[in-house]
């Protein structure tokens, strides 16, 4: 850790020093828990407020509805679909098979394994008719927040 970010940490957790040499004040009278859960109720937004500063998460996979067809943000590339707003491949329901493999523990006893998803697999019991109901119904048959129409 470097210098500067040993003094924003510090920085940040003086309370704890001050509730730890004060504890009869914080812990036994009103205005002392009082205060002690406002540095509670700060510090937590303070850790969600850097988790979310340095925590992206990143999809891998959004479920295609039929918005997704029309709108300026999606793009096909060998048959595969993929949404530039998102940077992330966009998948019709129903889609994506598990990968298995059977592993033997120190013991010789099997176990399945979940090696991944094979995306471009569909279940094979459902058809294209319910795969296109699904796509209808995702998100309440509304787009996404990032629909734009595609331009004619």
């Amino acid at each position: 850790m470097e210098q500067g970010d040993e003094e924003k940490h510090s920085g940040a957790f003086s309370w704890v020093k001050d509730v730890y040499e004060n504890l009869d004040y914080y812990l036994g009278t009103e205005e002392g828990r009082r205060k002690l859960e406002e540095i509670a109720r700060s510090e937590s937004q303070r850790l969600e407020d850097e988790i979310a500063r340095v925590h992206r998460p990143q999809r891998e996979i959004i479920w295609m509805s039929r918005w997704c067809l029309r709108c300026s943000h999606m793009r096909e590339h060998r048959g595969r679909y993929y949404c530039e707003f998102h940077n992330t491949r966009l998948v019709k329901p129903f889609h994506g098979r598990p990968l298995w493999a059977v592993v033997a523990d120190q013991e010789g006893d099997a176990h399945y394994v979940l090696l991944g998803i094979d995306w471009d697999k569909r279940w094979e019991e459902v058809e294209d008719y319910i795969v296109s109901a699904a796509m209808d119904a995702i998100n309440g048959g509304r787009p996404y927040f990032c629909y734009e129409p595609a331009k004619e």
